[in-house]
């Protein structure tokens, strides 16, 4: 059990702790948004309240309460949400990886890093690494399987752009976007197709996650054009493959007739 008034209590004197152990590391993501009580988890192991714009660094853990939902923006853009009842840890194994660890629960992210370079967003959870490039999915962990939908991908050749490998055999496999993967316990993997259309009737969260991500997108692309920056993050990708990066993915996230507006 937390209690939010030992948090608060100690919020001080866990900054000053902490602060020596991030002195010499850049900012990996902060928190955008949030709802109810968002629970940080700093390098030396205590508790703190989040907030909006609260600094996330490597080895930074981010959890959610039954009452409370979060978004997440890092360094490169890329955007992670947590449903209410989940717990991450984030860090940078190398400078071109972010790397997601999934506890429990629901997340979704919509992963904006070049499809082709060599940088690398992967998400673990109990014996899986997913490779993701300009991708969205949604990843739950339940206690007996833990399962992933994607449901787009941004692949210009149309290639997966997600690739699942499983630690204990090193096996890979490649997905596209309309797959449901559900791995168990023991790693047994399945795999069925799954129209967006029928995956968003079935799951209005996805759907309501999509038009969030349509207004950070939007806001975003305005931003960049207008070369304004809303967020505390000092290092961002302004190259101009970046910009076109964002209006390729509105193009395909926007319903037809409404892309233009924005574009």
């Amino acid at each position: 059990v937390i209690d939010f008034e030992d948090i608060q209590r100690f919020n001080l004197w866990n900054y000053i702790d902490d602060s020596v152990a991030i002195q010499n590391l850049p900012v990996l993501a902060y928190i955008q948004e949030k709802s109810g009580h968002i629970i940080v988890h700093n390098l030396n192991g205590s508790a703190k309240l989040g907030e909006e714009n609260f600094s996330l660094y490597s080895g930074y853990g981010i959890e959610t309460l039954g009452d409370s939902t979060a978004t997440i923006v890092f360094s490169d853009e890329s955007i992670l949400r947590l449903e209410a009842f989940s717990r991450v840890n984030i860090s940078t194994p190398s400078s071109s990886n972010i790397n997601v660890a999934v506890e429990r629960g629901t997340i979704w992210t919509r992963v904006l890093k070049p499809l082709l370079s060599g940088d690398i967003f992967t998400i673990d959870s109990d014996g899986i690494s997913l490779g993701v490039r300009g991708t969205s999915l949604a990843v739950t962990k339940g206690v007996s399987s833990t399962t992933i939908n994607i449901v787009d991908s941004y692949t210009s050749d149309g290639s997966p752009s997600v690739s699942l490998t499983q630690e204990s055999s090193g096996t890979q496999t490649p997905y596209s976007k309309g797959k449901e993967i559900s791995i168990d316990n023991a790693g047994a993997v399945t795999a069925s197709d799954l129209s967006r259309s029928d995956l968003l009737n079935r799951e209005p969260q996805i759907a309501d996650f999509l038009k969030k991500d349509l207004t950070y997108l939007s806001l975003l692309l305005d931003d960049r054009k207008r070369g304004f920056y809303n967020t505390p993050i000092v290092s961002r990708n302004d190259s101009e493959a970046f910009l076109k990066k964002i209006v390729w993915e509105l193009d395909v996230s926007l319903p037809q007739g409404t892309e233009t507006q924005y574009i």
